[in-house]
């Protein structure tokens, strides 16, 4: 397991696991359809606390605004938050998943992945982790032959620019204020970072 100490002080991935979008494409509450056997945001919340288990330096939380997902993560001890705002856009969803951690160290990082992205592999996301923190970098994403996809990631020095973000284009936004500080890592293939609007 790749352990990452800056100045001797120990630091935490947060991991933001959301789970709130409105599906007006999907017509329906796509994240609780079934999708190879179980509900599709099982498939990455699942991967999620399996590597929580395998790293001591993540922890996790789930925003959503439906209840069965509420009461199912809540049941596996995760903490979870409810956005009865998700019609604002997927930035009311980075907000209470900011507030969901809590209090944080300056060392720490906030980490958001989509829920409807369930071909994004264990070991993508170990492998991201850890050349992100070789890297020295503040922000990262995994990305395809040059389309950035998700998840993101962003050293807690940037929250208060979380913060001001409003509408549905997320944390890209400050991407673009800081292309020097950003980090990139390939996906193995471009079906991982498939996120799925329309029914399959």
């Amino acid at each position: 397991m790749f352990i990452y100490i800056r100045g001797f002080m120990l630091f935490m991935i947060h991991m933001i696991l959301l789970a709130a979008g409105e599906s007006r494409r999907f017509g329906g509450n796509k994240l609780l359809s079934e999708f190879m056997g179980k509900p599709l945001y099982r498939h990455v919340f699942d991967k999620l606390t399996e590597l929580m288990n395998k790293r001591s330096d993540l922890d996790l939380c789930v925003v959503t605004q439906y209840e069965e997902i509420r009461k199912q993560v809540g049941s596996a001890g995760i903490p979870v938050i409810c956005n009865d705002h998700s019609y604002e856009g997927i930035t009311s969803s980075l907000k209470l998943g900011i507030a969901c951690v809590g209090e944080v160290m300056e060392t720490d990082y906030y980490c958001f992945f989509v829920a409807d992205q369930p071909h994004m592999k264990i070991d993508t996301m170990d492998r991201f982790f850890d050349r992100f923190l070789q890297s020295g970098l503040s922000l990262g994403c995994i990305c395809y032959e040059g389309h950035k996809g998700n998840p993101t990631i962003f050293h807690v020095k940037y929250r208060e620019e979380l913060l001001a973000l409003t509408g549905d284009t997320g944390g890209k936004q400050v991407f673009s204020r800081h292309p020097k500080d950003c980090f990139y890592l390939d996906a193995d293939s471009q079906i991982e970072l498939v996120d799925y609007d329309e029914k399959w």
